[in-house]
């Protein structure tokens, strides 16, 4: 048995039922009561079909890396693209150079080689100051102490690197923040760090705190 197709005019669009047939055209026609264009049908679509939810199929945004960022959206979905981009895969570490009691000193491959695991890029930006810091536990006077990061034997900035200033525990408060020439990072590359001044007081204890985007 040959089941029935029912063929409608564009006017029957709103109420169509299963094996209803609508004829569409993409070229201009004057028979335009008849004929919908594949624009009209995506609009009819979109506007009929539900929303998707955690326990219903249908249509779904994806998210930007901004509202992944958020946390709090339930009616969008993120993609994979976007998760590599939000702070979701951003990964922190903390290299403890120099003890807490020990004065700093001006000295190359303070604390030794640190071998990084993953593919990676180094994050900085002027506004978190947090992503790319240098600490100290007891803070120096007079001067300004930089310090400097090496990847594979070579600067990863320009002539504005970690400054410490006077009375300062760390670089998060300095006028100028760190410039870097080099962000990519790929396993098995090799982070050291450089004292290169220090207070006439001298600080005591150093850490340096480095942001990473995975990838």
């Amino acid at each position: 048995m040959v089941a029935t197709v029912r063929w409608k005019d564009k006017t029957d669009i709103g109420t169509l039922a299963s094996g209803d047939r609508l004829p569409v055209t993409d070229v201009s026609d004057t028979n335009t009561d008849k004929y919908t264009t594949p624009d009209e049908v995506k609009t009819y679509v979109e506007a009929n079909l539900s929303a998707a939810s955690e326990t219903v199929s249908g249509v779904v945004e994806l998210a930007t890396a901004a509202e992944t960022d958020t946390g709090t959206d339930a009616t969008r979905a993120t993609s994979p693209d976007g998760l590599q981009d939000s702070k979701y895969n951003v990964r922190y570490a903390c290299f403890i150079l120099i003890d807490p009691d020990t004065d700093v000193a001006a000295d190359t491959d303070i604390g030794g080689s640190f071998v990084i695991p993953f593919a990676a890029t180094i994050l900085q930006d002027d506004t978190k100051t947090d992503q790319l810091a240098a600490v100290t536990d007891t803070a120096g006077t007079t001067g300004t102490m930089v310090v400097d990061v090496h990847l594979n034997g070579t600067t990863i900035m320009t002539t504005n690197k970690l400054d410490i200033e006077t009375t300062e525990a760390g670089t998060q408060t300095a006028v100028t923040q760190p410039d870097l020439t080099t962000t990519a990072i790929s396993a098995g590359d090799v982070l050291t760090f450089d004292i290169d001044a220090v207070h006439t007081t001298a600080a005591k204890g150093l850490k340096v705190y480095m942001a990473f985007r995975e990838g």
